[in-house]
């Protein structure tokens, strides 16, 4: 696939210069740079009107224009496009104001080589790709809080409102997000029927941080009295401090007016009980039929490699054992057929259990899908899907985070790349040496979880793949369970059970490593769920 130029504008009147920067990039370059040169203010802003450059490398001293004016002005010109400015001083006032004002980077001519330049080039056009990224996540979310149908608030702690969406001025008899800023100014005296409840709430989010189903009985701007119920969390500065509450209202007046004429008639209790054991059976039956989809998310076929060939051909073999402790689980994974010759492991573990951790497994797996133009680098992977993931988990509410472990396979080079976001550390089995190596990173250094910090970026690891490696991933609950005297099956009995059983092929070596440890707890049961995988090398590799 034709790999799409770089178009640079470079502002530059000194011919000298524009020689150098020409010499450089030819050097680093390989072809990917196509060089455009003005040598006055007037030609930049006519080459900018048109739209296509990609970036700006700008002398601040033309013949037409001079200092940080001439920044400013092809800044607001290249609307979102990298400036990089080239100055023959070293001054650092200069190259701080110029920063502050928008400035990409600022290097100083005499000094710059052909790696430099290439790098700062780099480097600005990721940050400016991020930049759109992060508007346009901001502009997406911006318009689920504008169109959400249930009421969304930030609060004070002194009790003013500092944002609303339209529904929550809807529930409230408000025509408009203003008008309800502006008239309710303190919460606990004006929007609560008992104003004791806002201290309650204060008291429940400073004790716990969190608020779940939080009824109360409030005033709508007529006067007339509602329910709520209101889900929020409080949000603290770096310090501790809390700064603001932020959470959902829903208009629950409809459900407490039933719940009053229940208690108000046995017969109506009696109704409301039956309807309730058919709630739950109909729940079951959706769990039930929630597990089914769950389980039909997993590979039922392993894809075979090269792509093309007979399983029984496929220079990788794999296999897996998945166990959920629950109808549903919060463990996951998955085999990619990226390449011919390319196969991605993907491996993931949700906080907690049941419905809402399946939910977002599988949320995991419709942005793995989604991302797999970039599945091949695997760190690129996680932190798009950690962005995302938090993107969308930090609209409830409520923590949750996700370990996750993936690789890529390649066969033509012979080597595994992979990424760690706080996942179990997997091994590597090399049976030609007979040694069993964990995959860590170089610095041996963990990364976080997917969906704790916005901006975590993690790197991509590279270990060789000989004929008859095998590399085993799993989650945490394998080994999460307890044997005589509260003993727990440690990650150091795990991989010496793997030695043990370093001559079976995959499958034989995962049923080997289940009934060990099944042995050691002395029949009793997982406490976590178990997602056990593997991915076996052909000797033929």
């Amino acid at each position: 696939m034709e790999i799409r130029k770089i178009n640079i504008l470079l502002i530059e009147d000194n011919p000298d210069d524009v020689s150098l920067l020409q010499s450089a990039l030819q050097k680093v370059g390989g072809g990917r740079f196509d060089l455009e040169t003005a040598v006055k203010m007037a030609d930049a802003l006519d080459w900018l009107a048109r739209g296509q450059t990609d970036l700006v490398l700008l002398d601040l001293n033309l013949p037409d224009s001079g200092g940080l004016d001439t920044f400013k002005t092809v800044h607001a010109a290249a609307r979102g496009v990298p400036v990089i400015i080239l100055s023959g001083l070293d001054d650092e006032t200069t190259a701080v104001n110029a920063v502050h004002a928008g400035a990409e980077d600022y290097l100083v001519k005499d000094r710059l080589t052909p790696p430099l330049v290439l790098r700062a080039i780099i480097y600005a056009m990721e940050r400016a790709q991020a930049k759109k990224e992060a508007q346009t996540a901001q502009e997406k979310y911006r318009s689920i809080f504008e169109n959400s149908v249930s009421g969304i608030f930030q609060t004070s702690p002194e009790g003013r409102y500092l944002n609303v969406n339209p529904a929550l001025a809807r529930i409230y008899g408000y025509g408009s997000t203003e008008e309800l800023m502006s008239r309710i100014s303190d919460i606990a005296r004006l929007l609560y029927v008992d104003p004791n409840r806002r201290a309650e709430f204060i008291k429940l989010m400073q004790e716990q941080g969190v608020v779940k189903e939080f009824e109360s009985q409030i005033y709508r701007k007529d006067g007339s009295v509602i329910w709520i119920a209101e889900n929020a969390r409080a949000v603290r500065n770096a310090e501790g401090k809390i700064e603001y509450y932020e959470g959902m209202v829903e208009d629950i007046t409809l459900r407490k007016q039933a719940e009053e004429r229940e208690r108000r008639a046995n017969a109506e209790l009696a109704r409301s009980q039956a309807e309730l054991q058919k709630k739950n059976d109909i729940l079951e039956a959706d769990l039930k039929t929630a597990r089914d989809i769950q389980l039909a998310m997993l590979p039922q076929q392993y894809p075979a490699f090269p792509l093309g060939v007979q399983p029984e051909q496929s220079l990788l073999q794999f296999g897996h054992r998945y166990l959920p402790t629950g109808q549903v689980g919060g463990d996951f994974f998955n085999v990619l057929p990226l390449a011919a010759n390319k196969a991605g492991l993907f491996i993931c573990d949700v906080m907690g259990h049941g419905v809402r951790s399946a939910l977002v497994t599988a949320m995991l797996r419709a942005l793995v899908e989604e991302l797999r133009l970039i599945a091949e680098e695997p760190g690129q992977l996680l932190t798009r899907i950690n962005r995302d993931l938090r993107s969308i988990l930090q609209q409830t509410g409520t923590p949750l985070f996700t370990t996750a472990f993936y690789l890529v396979a390649d066969l033509e080079t012979r080597q595994i790349t992979y990424a760690n976001a706080g996942h179990p550390r997997p091994f590597l089995l090399h049976r030609g040496r007979g040694e069993v190596e964990i995959l860590k990173y170089n610095d041996g250094k963990a990364r976080p979880a997917l969906g704790l910090f916005e901006n975590t970026a993690y790197p991509t690891a590279s270990r060789p793949l000989a004929g008859g490696d095998l590399v085993l991933l799993f989650t945490d609950g394998l080994y999460e369970v307890e044997g005589p005297g509260n003993a727990a099956f440690s990650q150091d009995q795990l991989m010496e059970a793997v030695r043990g059983h370093a001559r079976l092929h995959c499958e034989e070596l995962l049923n080997a490593l289940l009934k060990e440890i099944r042995d050691f707890a002395q029949g009793q049961e997982f406490n976590d769920d178990v997602c056990l995988v593997g991915m076996e090398a052909s000797e033929k590799l």
